[in-house]
């Protein structure tokens, strides 16, 4: 096991753990991400381990928060209500600065009111980073590669279709 997250000089992350039984933010331990293909490899450290982290890290720097096809699709496939995705689709805007007009959007369409499950604000939210991701054309060759501890093997499918 590395005494650090390569290149950052921060301890590794905790032992894995079946997704649902892994906290937001592990006490103790800085999580390494780590995103990359047979030419890159870019590590960064969080605090957290969340599909809301993972597609920030993806947006690359990106503030930006995008309604388009491919982020209505994403909440289609995470099971967000029809009557809510159809607030979005049909809002004018589709493009916000920052998590701050974001959230405010939210607030002016009612999502955020509502409390029901799945949570509407996080699915959305999920959604525009997804939509951010794809309207930067950051989503290009993407791949999930996934380590299967137990019999050494890897698994690595088009990330699109499974995020």
């Amino acid at each position: 096991m590395p005494t650090s997250c390569p290149g950052t000089g921060n301890p590794p992350s905790p032992p894995p753990q079946p997704e649902h039984q892994q906290p937001a933010a592990v006490a103790g331990w800085i999580l390494c991400t780590q995103i990359g293909n047979d030419h890159f490899t870019w590590f960064g450290t969080t605090v957290a381990k969340s599909r809301l982290n993972f597609l920030d890290l993806l947006r690359a720097g990106h503030a930006d928060y995008v309604v388009n096809d491919a982020a209505l699709a994403y909440m289609r496939r995470r099971a967000l209500a029809g009557p809510v995705i159809g607030r979005l689709a049909a809002h004018p805007d589709r493009t916000f600065a920052d998590a701050a007009a974001w959230q405010a959007h939210l607030q002016q369409l009612g999502v955020a009111a509502l409390e029901v499950t799945p949570d509407p604000v996080r699915i959305a939210t999920e959604g525009a980073l997804w939509g951010s991701v794809t309207a930067h054309g950051l989503d290009k060759g993407l791949i999930r590669d996934v380590n299967q501890r137990a019999t050494g093997t890897r698994d690595q499918r088009a990330i699109g279709p499974h995020i």
